[in-house]
């Protein structure tokens, strides 16, 4: 069941673009600008593949310093902040895990050492246009979670409630250029997902009336759903560009003859 929904977003997400874009499947095995984008917006959709990371030239956060109110970082355990911007969402590491060439070592994730707690991105110009704010959290997936009748399957799981490591109340705050108030753009209550977008353009144009853009923008967490740190994997932030699918290649990429293998052989799998 895990393959076949990993290769069914993969397939679907690839037709999507041929729609769009009015190509035929059979040339993307040779286009790998084009594969490039479909395993890019694999990616902002939460699918990993290895030896991919985050290349989106349109996701701002990429741009930000990052600073957060606590880190947990003991041996090598580097929950720091600068983690949510790895560019990969998960810890693949150890047995089981894939080559040291294709991974970025780590637990990827940023983790505090209480809670509340916050995270922010700051950049040294304004950003005037933030539209999507978009949040990849940890979902416990070290953690057998699986349709089973067998007992002790069943005792390694937490089933039919939400992952004690997801966060569960926060909410996504902006200072305005100038300003030292942080002002709410969005409030949630009970989540459980380990995928959240937020579309904040109409929150941040009421709070930025005058347009003075937003200087620092951050994500204050106030409860987990059982742990005592906050936990996030990936935060993005997108201006009006953001809110088109397939992100294209930025000018002077440099795609070398190992990646145009990777790029091939998942096109030829799609």
């Amino acid at each position: 069941m895990k393959t076949c929904a990993t290769l069914g977003q993969a397939a679907g997400t690839a037709a999507a673009y041929c729609a769009l874009s009015d190509v035929k499947p059979s040339t993307l095995a040779n286009d790998a600008k084009a594969v490039w984008s479909i395993q890019q917006q694999l990616l902002r959709d939460d699918q990993y593949i290895i030896g991919v990371y985050n290349e989106d030239p349109r996701d701002v956060a990429r741009k930000a310093e990052v600073t957060a109110s606590s880190e947990w970082i003991e041996g090598k355990y580097n929950g720091s902040a600068a983690q949510i911007l790895s560019g990969q969402t998960r810890a693949v590491f150890g047995k089981g895990g894939v080559h040291d060439s294709q991974q970025i070592d780590g637990i990827n994730r940023w983790v505090s050492k209480k809670v509340p707690a916050w995270i922010a991105l700051d950049w040294s110009e304004s950003i005037k246009d933030i539209s999507l704010v978009e949040l990849v959290f940890d979902t416990g997936m070290h953690r057998t979670l699986m349709l089973s009748q067998i007992a002790r399957n069943l005792q390694k799981m937490v089933w039919g409630r939400p992952q004690p490591e997801t966060v569960k109340n926060y909410d996504i705050q902006v200072r305005l250029d100038g300003s030292d108030t942080w002002q709410n753009v969005a409030t949630i209550e009970g989540n459980y997902l380990r995928k959240r977008v937020h579309n904040v353009a109409d929150a941040v144009r009421k709070v930025d009336k005058a347009g003075k853009g937003v200087a620092p923008l951050r994500v204050y967490v106030r409860a987990t759903n059982g742990v005592e740190q906050a936990r996030i994997c990936e935060v993005r932030v997108y201006g009006n560009d953001g809110l088109e699918k397939f992100p294209q290649p930025p000018e002077g990429l440099n795609i070398n003859a190992e990646r145009l293998v990777l790029l091939s052989g998942h096109a030829r799998a799609l």
